[in-house]
This record gives structure tokens, C-alpha cells and sequence, in this order.
């Protein structure tokens, strides 16, 4: 640190403490401690933004929590957790999708469709943003459109079963 400017010098202290707590946080993630892991995880963020481990931890945690309060079935918790996400990783696939299924069924159409819209951006041919993109257009109005995207990703993924359930319930 001698050969440092004080500017750098002060850099990588902060960069070491955010590597200290970043470590403590995954101890507490060992522990079954997500509160505290993420927490931990978002103040060494805070210190060292540009550390793209320290962030990856966080968004993995992060999902990894939503997706325990989706099995617990607390919906809102597991919302709010992808939303956190979204903050952090605003490209996050699964973030993004769950979100919008979420905001949908939630009848949350206009923050659905910023989500949607964010979604088909990053990812154009994914055959479940075309399939999110059906769906939002079917329940908005647009039947016609809607059944046409549902049915061209139901062709890219014709044995993938939540398509078929969600196309069914559309028509029903």
C-alpha cells in the first residue's frame, strides 16, 4: 500500500473490507442465515461496486431466496426479493421472468410490461419472454397477437408443459 496514492490506497482498503464482509456474509449463507448473508452481501456492494464477485454473490443469493419464499408459497416476499435483484443485476433472466409472471397474475399489467419489455430486449428469442409477451398481449386485449407469440414458443418448445397449461387456461 506504500507505493499507493492515497486516492488507491484508500480503494483498496475499501475493497478489502467489502472482501471481509463479503466473506462473513457467505459464512452466515453456510449458517442458513440468508438475512444476514444478504444483508453482509449489500453493504460490501455498497463499499466495492464494481466488484463483479461480490455482486454475483449477492444476486445469487438473492434468487436463491426468492425462490425459498416462492416454494414457501410467500409470493410477495419472493417479489420483492426478484425486484432487489433487478436492482443489482437489471438483465437478471429469471429475475425478469418471474417477475413479469408475478406482476401479471398479481394484475399488475404496466409494471409487467416494463419488465416484459426489458426481458424481450435482453433476450429476443428466448421462447419464454415470446411466450410472457402472448400472455400479457392475451390478457390485455390483443387475444389474436397474444395466441400467435404463446403458439410460436410453444413450436421452439413444443414438451415444455406450462406452456400448453398457460395456453390452455387462455382459451378456456
Amino acid at each position: 500500500l506504500d507505493e499507493l496514492s492515497e486516492g488507491e490506497a484508500q480503494e483498496a482498503k475499501r475493497n478489502q473490507r467489502a472482501l471481509k464482509l463479503a466473506l462473513q456474509a457467505n459464512v452466515h449463507r453456510g449458517r442458513g442465515d440468508y438475512r444476514l448473508n444478504i444483508e453482509g452481501l449489500i453493504e460490501a456492494v455498497k463499499l466495492s461496486p464494481g466488484n463483479a464477485i461480490i455482486r454475483n454473490d449477492l444476486v445469487n443469493s438473492l434468487e436463491l431466496s426468492a425462490k425459498y419464499h416462492e416454494a414457501a408459497q410467500r409470493v410477495d416476499q419472493a417479489v420483492a426479493q426478484y425486484d432487489l435483484v433487478l436492482k443489482y443485476e437489471p438483465l437478471s433472466f429469471t429475475s425478469l421472468s418471474k417477475s413479469v409472471h408475478y406482476l401479471m397474475q398479481r394484475g399488475q399489467s404496466e409494471k409487467a410490461k416494463t419488465y416484459l419489455d426489458r426481458g424481450l430486449e435482453a433476450y429476443p428469442d428466448s421462447p419464454l419472454f415470446i411466450f410472457l409477451r402472448g400472455k400479457y398481449k392475451a390478457t390485455t386485449g390483443d387475444m389474436k397477437g397474444g395466441l400467435e407469440d404463446m403458439e410460436a414458443a410453444i413450436g421452439i418448445l413444443p414438451r415444455f408443459v406450462v406452456f400448453w397449461e398457460d395456453y390452455a387456461k387462455i382459451l378456456s
